[in-house]
């Protein structure tokens, strides 16, 4: 499995180590640990890189209590055998130890004040389970260097009921990854391990949530750190402690990246990796250009026409801000903008989209071609709408920019 780290061989004759006790030999992840790169402060794990390593290792151990091979628990307190390979995608390195023999209860090695008595269970898969809730829920809610107490192991009367996970916890995750991660993770974290999902189901369920976590986590990054996605405290995981101008020399640097680009790209890209084109099912394009253009460019010096692209385009952005989509490109007089891309909005893109083209229009008309010869009237624009399915990618290495392809963008309907 691709999220499993794969074993080379045995050895029982290790140097330093008393005779007959086996050891894995097992393949090398270039990053070592999970745990060693959270404590690293030159590296950044971010809300995307956080939310893929939770996908992996829910698909791994999907995967392996699938199996005809009595597992025994996989997973270590902390996600303590989980490593990360060059592309800062999780493995899993299953330990001997949960092929040959059972070593005790993990759930009572964490279990809150008051269920200390709790009946051990039986169930390898639910064990994992509350060790993969315990863990996903620390790698997405504490920062580096704080302590995880808090989370887990508080006064009796701030944890949720019948699990866990106390109640501040809970609402951070509802607040900066959406209700249905924090309900998910609150269910991993269950005492009761009846009331446990398995990784199936915990599996469906993040593919499901996928576009609603990232969704809510780039509002909420926005909203209390207005940077990046990468920025937001107790949600995105930045590792980098430059101060004064450097940290202000990065922050710029990481808005105007995801402005340029959505932000799974804009993250490869961080990361020095080259983006995989993106199919996007259904997304509504937006084209536009202004009636007249080639005439107005022999009238007007190219300063003026600069200036009015400049006002024109100025109000554009500010209504696709308003409406969340995602601006493509302009060349010359065109402008290209796409909805359901940046932030999903798979049964109302249309409709958002149309609004935007009333919007423009109704704005370009307010516009004046040039300032100082009032008579050249104000601007009017055609403008045209299709939706459908587009492939998203960034082409070539010079001058990167996020191109969208398909017949889509192709057939551009118009209207004056």
């Amino acid at each position: 499995h691709p999220s499993v780290v794969p074993v080379v061989g045995v050895m029982w004759a290790l140097p330093g180590m008393s005779e007959n006790i086996p050891v894995l030999v097992t393949e090398c992840c270039e990053l070592g640990s999970l745990t060693s790169v959270l404590e690293n402060q030159t590296m950044e794990l971010d809300f995307l890189k956080q939310l893929d390593i939770t996908k992996d290792l829910a698909d791994a151990l999907a995967y392996l209590h699938a199996q005809d091979m009595h597992l025994r628990p996989a997973l270590t307190s902390k996600l303590c055998g989980v490593h990360l390979n060059k592309h800062v995608r999780a493995k899993l390195r299953v330990p001997l130890t949960s092929l040959i023999s059972m070593q005790g209860d993990s759930d009572a090695r964490h279990q809150p004040p008051g269920f200390l008595r709790t009946r051990p269970q039986k169930s390898p898969e639910l064990q994992d389970v509350y060790q993969f809730g315990l863990g996903i829920t620390q790698l997405h809610t504490v920062g580096p260097g704080v302590s995880s107490s808090g989370i887990f192991f508080d006064k009796p009367e701030q944890m949720l009921e019948g699990c866990a996970m106390t109640t501040s916890t809970y609402c951070e995750l509802e607040r900066t990854r959406g209700h249905g991660f924090a309900v998910l993770l609150r269910e991993c974290c269950a005492i009761d391990p009846h009331m446990r999902p398995t990784f199936t189901q915990i599996v469906e369920r993040l593919e499901a949530l996928g576009s609603e976590v990232m969704q809510v986590a780039q509002h909420s990054s926005h909203e209390h750190v207005p940077v990046t996605v990468s920025d937001a405290p107790n949600f995105a995981r930045s590792f980098s402690r430059g101060h004064g101008a450097q940290n202000k020399c990065k922050h710029g640097a990481d808005s105007l990246l995801y402005e340029l680009f959505p932000a799974k790209v804009a993250e490869s890209l961080k990361c020095g990796r080259f983006p995989d084109p993106e199919p996007y099912p259904s997304v509504s394009l937006f084209f536009s250009d202004i009636v007249g253009y080639t005439d107005l460019c022999s009238k007007l010096a190219p300063e003026e026409i600069m200036d009015m692209l400049h006002r024109l385009y100025s109000r554009f952005d500010t209504l696709a801000q308003n409406l969340r989509l995602f601006k493509v490109e302009t060349i010359g007089d065109a402008y290209m903008c796409a909805s359901n891309l940046l932030h999903p909005e798979p049964e109302a893109h249309a409709a958002q989209m149309a609004a935007f083209a009333f919007s423009v229009c109704a704005a370009a008309n307010q516009v004046p071609v040039c300032e100082s010869n009032p008579e050249l009237g104000n601007i009017h624009i055609r403008v045209g709408i299709h939706a459908g399915p587009v492939m998203g990618a960034v082409v070539g290495f010079l001058n990167r920019r996020f191109s969208l392809f398909g017949d889509t963008g192709v057939c551009r309907g118009g209207s004056a």
